[in-house]
């Protein structure tokens, strides 16, 4: 189904973001935070390069599901179709910050859905602070508007990322992150083949 409004649509673009106060309630945000946070704990989640102070994991399963889940729901609210990129789970740790930045094309339309923390931290999109309470979220251009976090005074702060494209936008090729995939698929080519060489000539 082609989901359109127009109206919607043109909110967001004229605001940069919108907020969805019940995104998720907040029992099932508590649950994916845990899930998440005990699967960090066991497999020893690290930073990635952008928030080294924090516990990252891409594409990880249960919110892989929800990402996919929530593609009728995202569409339906923007006005507009999107189909889904990847999914990021993040814990943000004491000190972490959020350089100011603008996302891959993936990111073309970004919800960041707030699931727990001890503090109150401002996502800030474009100048202007968004604070989320646990189970809302904003839809934001994760792609063409810059956004940040201010330093973290708390002791964690988990958030997941869903990132979608425009069916119809000229993102589209970005389906189910293709790009990355892709590259990520011939680094592990090389990487065996590499491996291989190694063996026969030692």
């Amino acid at each position: 189904m082609i989901h359109e409004n127009l109206e919607k649509y043109q909110k967001l673009k004229d605001q940069k973001y919108v907020i969805v106060p019940n995104f998720m309630s907040k029992d099932d945000a508590l649950a994916y935070y845990k899930i998440f946070r005990d699967y960090c704990e066991e497999k020893g989640a690290e930073g990635d390069d952008q928030v080294p102070l924090s516990q990252s994991i891409y594409n990880f399963t249960p919110y892989v599901q929800l990402l996919c889940d929530y593609t009728k729901f995202v569409s339906d609210t923007i006005g507009v179709n999107v189909v889904p990129t990847y999914a990021f789970g993040r814990t943000y740790l004491n000190g972490a910050v959020l350089k100011k930045h603008k996302d891959f094309a993936s990111c073309e339309i970004s919800v960041s859905l707030h699931l727990h923390g001890d503090k109150e931290w401002a996502l800030v999109i474009d100048g202007e602070e968004v604070h989320l309470k646990t189970g809302e979220g904003v839809i934001y251009w994760g792609f063409e508007t810059e956004h940040w976090r201010e330093p973290y005074d708390g002791e964690e702060f988990t958030q997941v990322f869903l990132h979608y494209v425009r069916t119809f936008g000229e993102h589209k090729a970005n389906l189910f992150d293709y790009p990355r995939q892709k590259w990520r698929w011939e680094q592990h080519i090389k990487e065996k083949a590499a491996h291989k060489n190694r063996i026969l000539f030692t």
